[in-house]
C-alpha cells in the first residue's frame, strides 16, 4: 500500500505560507477572524496528520502499531472538525451566530459529537482503523468509519452553503462567491478522494479553499477609514461589543485635534490628506501588537490597550510626537491635540464608553484644550447618564413609546381669547422616568436625532388636530411647534409639508418656532425655506429672543410673524431690565412684528406685557402645560 504524498506535502507548504502571512498581518479582532484563525490552524494540522497517517500506514511494519492507530485517529478527529469549523466560521461571517447565541445552535454539532465518540471508542469496534498480524506481517486496515467521515463532512459542507445562501445579503458578494467556490471545491475533492483513495487530495482542496477565504477575510472596506487607513467608528462599536463580557481593565487614550479645521483650510487638500495619512500611520505603528487604533470622527482618534505600562508609554509618546511639525512635500503643520485618558472596567454598554469620552472632550473649557487629562468619576457618571438618555431616545423613537405632548395656551391680548398654544414635547420612559427637555434635546442634537424628533412632534400634532377638530370652534387658531434642527432648511422642508398634508391639516393651523441660533445657522437657506412655506400658509415665531447674539435687523429680514421675548426680559425687576423689555417690545411692534411675552407668572408681569404693546402672553399666570384632555377642557371653559 503506497500513498501518493506529493500533492499533500505541497499543499502543506503553501498553507504554511498563507497561515504565516495571516497571523503576521494585524486583523480586526472580532470573532469571525478568530474563528478563521482556528480554521487555518486546524487545516494545517489536518494535512500534517494526513501525511503522517499515510506514512505510518505505508511503514506499518517498521513502526509500533499503537503509533499508527494514534496518528490516524488524530487525523480523523481533525478531518471531521474542519468542515464543522468552516460551517461555524460561515455562520459568524453571515451574522447567523455570535458568542451569545452559539449555545442555541447545539443541534448542528450533534453529528460531529457522534462521530467524535465513535473515533474515541475505536479500540472496541475498529470502525476506523485496526492493526492486525496476518501471516506474521503487521497489516493496517481501514473500516467503515471513513465513509461516516465523508458523510459528516458532506453534511457540514452543505450546511455551510445553505447558511451562506440564506444570509447572502449580510455579506459581501466576493465573500458569498468564495463560500460557494469552497463548497464546490471540497465536494469535488471528496469525490476524487473516494475514487482514488491512495492519492491524497483532500489537502489540496482544503488549501485552495483557505487561500480563497484568506483573500476575502481582509478587513471589510466599511471597517476602514480611507483617509487615515485606521479602523473607523463602526469598527470601534463592533470591537467594544466583542468585549462586553471582558472582566479586565481596558486603557484608552482619545486624541482630539483641536485645530483640525484651521490646518485643513490653511493648505492644499493633497498636503492635508498626507498629514492625516501620516497621523494614522503613526497611531497604527505606535499601538502595533499591543492594542488597537480607531478614528472616531474627523478630529478624534482612540487608542486602546490592555497593558497599563504600555498605556503610560503611549501617552508620553503621543504627546511628544504630536507637538512636533507634521511635514508634507510642500509645507509643515503644527497640530494642537487634547489627550483624554480613561481606564474602563465595565463593558456591558459599549455606547456608554464612547459617550463618556466624547462628552469629556466636548465639555472641556477652551483654555484647557490641547492639554492632557483623565476622566474622573463625576464625568464618568454624567457620561453614563448621557449615554442612557441617548439609548432611551433611540428606543423611544423606534418604538413610538416614551414621548407625549403637552400644550400651553397662549392668550391673545387684543381679543382676550386663547387663540394659540405651544406644543411641548415631554419624555418619560420606564428605564429613566421623566427626562427634562433641557437634558434630552441637546443630546438629540449632538447625536443626530433632533430632525427625527422634530418630525415626530409635527406628525403627532397633526394627528391631535385631526382627532379634535372641535378645538377650532372653541377659538383655537393654530398650534406652534418648535423646530430644533437646521437640517430642515436643506431640503426646503419637503418632509414637513408632506407630513402635514398626510393628515389633511391646513397650513394656517400650524406655526413653526425656532431660536435665533437655529435661524441664523444657515441664513440663506433659512430665508428661502421660510418664504417658501409662508407662501403655502405657514407662520413662523422667533423663540427665546434675547438669549442669543443676533441683532434685530438681521432677524427682521427673515419673515417671522411674531417674536417671543424670553422670560429673563419679562421677569426683569430692575429699572434697566424694565426699560429694556418695554423698548424692545415697542421697537418690534413698530417694525410690524407681533410680540409674545413668554414666561408671564404674575399680575404685574401680565400688566406690563399688555402696556408694552405685546400682542400675546404665555406663562403659568394663565396655565401650566397641559396634556391633551386637560387642554381640551381648558379651551372649553375659556372659549
Amino acid at each position: 500500500m503506497n500513498y501518493v504524498l506529493d500533492y499533500e506535502i505541497c499543499s502543506l507548504i503553501i498553507l504554511s505560507v498563507v497561515g504565516l502571512r495571516f497571523f503576521i498581518l494585524k486583523r480586526f479582532p472580532d470573532h469571525t477572524c478568530r474563528m478563521f484563525s482556528v480554521l487555518i490552524v486546524t487545516a494545517f494540522f489536518d494535512i500534517f496528520f494526513d501525511i503522517a497517517g499515510a506514512f505510518s500506514i505505508d511503514h506499518i511494519a517498521a513502526l509500533p502499531g499503537w503509533l499508527c492507530v494514534f496518528v490516524n485517529l488524530i487525523f480523523y478527529i481533525l478531518q471531521a472538525a474542519l468542515p464543522m469549523i468552516m460551517m461555524t466560521f460561515v455562520a459568524f461571517l453571515c451574522g447567523m451566530l455570535d458568542v451569545q447565541s452559539i449555545k442555541r445552535a447545539w443541534p448542528l454539532y450533534v453529528p460531529y459529537g457522534v462521530l467524535l465518540l465513535l473515533i474515541l471508542t475505536n479500540h472496541w469496534h475498529h470502525y476506523f482503523i485496526a492493526v492486525s498480524v496476518q501471516n506474521g506481517v503487521k497489516v493496517c486496515s481501514l473500516g467503515v468509519g471513513t465513509l461516516l467521515e465523508y458523510l459528516c463532512s458532506g453534511f457540514y459542507v452543505a450546511t455551510s452553503f445553505v447558511i451562506a445562501y440564506r444570509y447572502r445579503n449580510q455579506i459581501e458578494l466576493s465573500q458569498y462567491n468564495t463560500m460557494a467556490f469552497a463548497v464546490f471545491t471540497i465536494s469535488i475533492t471528496i469525490l476524487l478522494q473516494v475514487m482514488f483513495p491512495f492519492c491524497l487530495l483532500t489537502g489540496v482542496g482544503i488549501t485552495i479553499c483557505v487561500l480563497m477565504m484568506c483573500f476575502t477575510m481582509q478587513d471589510p472596506a466599511d471597517m476602514l477609514d480611507s483617509a487615515s487607513k485606521m479602523f473607523n467608528y463602526r469598527a470601534l462599536e463592533r470591537f467594544l461589543n466583542n468585549y462586553r463580557s471582558y472582566d479586565g481593565t481596558m486603557y484608552m487614550i482619545a486624541v482630539d485635534i483641536c485645530n483640525y479645521n484651521n490646518v485643513r483650510t490653511s493648505m492644499p487638500l493633497a498636503s492635508f490628506s498626507k498629514i492625516i495619512r501620516d497621523l494614522g500611520h503613526f497611531f497604527n505603528v505606535v499601538i502595533y501588537k499591543s492594542g488597537w487604533a480607531f478614528r472616531m470622527s474627523d478630529t478624534r482618534f482612540l487608542l486602546i490597550t490592555f497593558h497599563e505600562r504600555k498605556f503610560q508609554s503611549l501617552r508620553n509618546t503621543i504627546r511628544y510626537r504630536i507637538n512636533k511639525p507634521w511635514k508634507t512635500d510642500e509645507r509643515s503643520a503644527l497640530l494642537s491635540a487634547t489627550l483624554c485618558c480613561s481606564r474602563q472596567t465595565d463593558f456591558s454598554e459599549p455606547k456608554n464608553i464612547i459617550g463618556v469620552i466624547n462628552m469629556a472632550i466636548d465639555e472641556l473649557p477652551k483654555e484647557r484644550q490641547g492639554s492632557d487629562f483623565d476622566i474622573d468619576n463625576d464625568c464618568l457618571d454624567r457620561g453614563i447618564r448621557r449615554s442612557n438618555v441617548e439609548k432611551a431616545l433611540r428606543h423611544s423613537l423606534a418604538s413610538g413609546k416614551g414621548f407625549y405632548l403637552n400644550f400651553q395656551p397662549i392668550r391673545n391680548i387684543k381679543t382676550g381669547g386663547f387663540t394659540h398654544a405651544e406644543v411641548l414635547l415631554r419624555m418619560d420612559t420606564e428605564e429613566l422616568g421623566p427626562v427634562s427637555p433641557r437634558e434630552f434635546i441637546p443630546i438629540a442634537v449632538s447625536c443626530g436625532l433632533i430632525r427625527e424628533l422634530d418630525l415626530m412632534v409635527v406628525s403627532r400634532t397633526c394627528e391631535f388636530l385631526q382627532k379634535h377638530p372641535e378645538l377650532f370652534a372653541m377659538g383655537l387658531k393654530s398650534l406652534s411647534i418648535n423646530l430644533s434642527s437646521p437640517e430642515h432648511f436643506t431640503d426646503q422642508a419637503a418632509t414637513l409639508t408632506s407630513t402635514v398634508r398626510k393628515y389633511g391639516i391646513e397650513p394656517e393651523r400650524l406655526i413653526f418656532e425656532m431660536t435665533e441660533t437655529i435661524a441664523l445657522s444657515n441664513y440663506t437657506a433659512a430665508e428661502t425655506m421660510m418664504r417658501s412655506m409662508k407662501n403655502r400658509g405657514y407662520s413662523f415665531f422667533l423663540d427665546d429672543f434675547g438669549t442669543g447674539y443676533a441683532n434685530i435687523l438681521a432677524l427682521r429680514s427673515l419673515p417671522f410673524n411674531c417674536v417671543k421675548l424670553d422670560r429673563f426680559l419679562v421677569h426683569a425687576d430692575d429699572c434697566t431690565g424694565r426699560i429694556l423689555f418695554d423698548e424692545m417690545a415697542r421697537l418690534l411692534s413698530r417694525l410690524g412684528v407681533d410680540v409674545l411675552a413668554e414666561g408671564v407668572e404674575t399680575e404685574e408681569q401680565n400688566a406690563r406685557a399688555a402696556a408694552s404693546g405685546s400682542s400675546y402672553v404665555q406663562g403659568f399666570y394663565y396655565s401650566q402645560p397641559l396634556n391633551g384632555d386637560s387642554f381640551i377642557e381648558f379651551m372649553e371653559k375659556n372659549k
